[in-house]
């Protein structure tokens, strides 16, 4: 493999990472608005979802970690080429 195809498999890499993790993100939102919901219509009490909140919570972080952290559907051209262009420095 060149540089170049090395260059271009690490900017996959991260653009998937960022995609996994904005999918994530919107995973989180909907799943805890649910337990929310399902905690308000059983008639409250102790707020349980505080542990699903926080469980579902370290999964985004790790996600976000690895999308934005250091050393870190189908990818287009154009994203993969905006990243090695960027990790190039010349962009």
């Amino acid at each position: 493999m060149t540089e170049e195809d090395d260059l271009r498999k690490a900017a996959l890499n991260r653009v998937n990472a960022r995609r996994n993790f904005w999918r994530m993100v919107g995973v989180f939102v909907i799943v805890n608005l649910m337990m929310i919901a399902i905690w308000w219509m059983s008639g409250k009490g102790t707020f349980w979802p505080v542990w699903v909140m926080f469980g579902t919570g370290i999964a985004v972080l790790f996600s976000g970690l690895s999308a934005f952290g250091p050393g870190r559907g189908p990818v287009t051209d154009s994203e993969i080429e905006a990243e090695v262009r960027k990790m190039k420095g010349e962009g």
